[in-house]
């Protein structure tokens, strides 16, 4: 998905499909748990990086492109590294600008600006007036376990 691939690079490749760098090219591309991303396409990607150039699935030529990255995850990144699991050369060149931001159990004060924030989104979308949330639900909010983030 990343990368795409050419027509006939494997059953079922009908046509070429243009992977996520090349339809982020000029921009920003977001790799979600990147913690998460198998060896064998970090090496791609660090390719990629450096390079500023990859191949398609069963291609033979090179597409350059020109992609700012935006990764994020839930792990650790340096004890991956240590365990073998996460290169730590693809690691330091994404390690750039890090930001932490503190699961919603860290920051319960968020969650009434976050509820108003996404009863606003919706009243706008669907072209109603906002709704609003009775206090003792803002309080069970607040109290409950928040097992991801947002």
């Amino acid at each position: 998905e990343l990368f795409g691939h050419e027509k006939g690079a494997f059953t079922g490749a009908n046509t070429v499909r243009q992977g996520r760098f090349e339809q982020a090219n000029g921009g920003t591309l977001f790799l979600d748990e990147i913690g998460d991303m198998p060896l064998d396409i970090q090496t791609r990607l660090l390719r990629v990086l450096a390079d500023g150039q990859f191949y398609r699935v069963g291609g033979h030529v090179a597409i350059k492109v020109d992609v700012r990255i935006v990764a994020a995850t839930h792990q650790n990144l340096e004890k991956l590294v240590h365990q073998g699991k996460f290169r730590e050369d693809l690691f330091h060149r994404l390690n750039v600008i890090r930001i932490h931001i503190p699961s919603l159990r860290e920051r319960r004060q968020d969650i009434e600006k976050l509820t108003k924030h996404f009863l606003a989104l919706a009243a706008k979308e669907l072209g109603v007036e906002m709704k609003t949330l009775n206090p003792r639900t803002v309080d069970i909010l607040t109290k409950l376990d928040c097992p991801g983030n947002v």
